[in-house]
């Protein structure tokens, strides 16, 4: 299965653009657990250029990629 997560407001705390915000870790936890039986991650957001690569950077730091 492919699952597009939506990054801010569903991995980060919402309000925080373009900085990353606080994680959501009860999300993130459950985003790591659909990878680790198989799944494809994809990153679903609006963010481009630098605000982007914090966010995948952010994500990396905390595990998912």
């Amino acid at each position: 299965m492919i699952v597009a997560v939506d990054f801010d407001g569903t991995l980060s705390e919402d309000g925080f653009y373009p900085n990353c915000g606080k994680p959501i870790h009860k999300n993130i936890e459950y985003v790591k657990e659909l990878k680790a039986t198989g799944n494809k991650i994809i990153l679903w957001t609006c963010r481009e250029k630098e605000s982007l690569q914090k966010a995948v950077k952010w994500c990396k730091d905390l595990g998912i990629e």
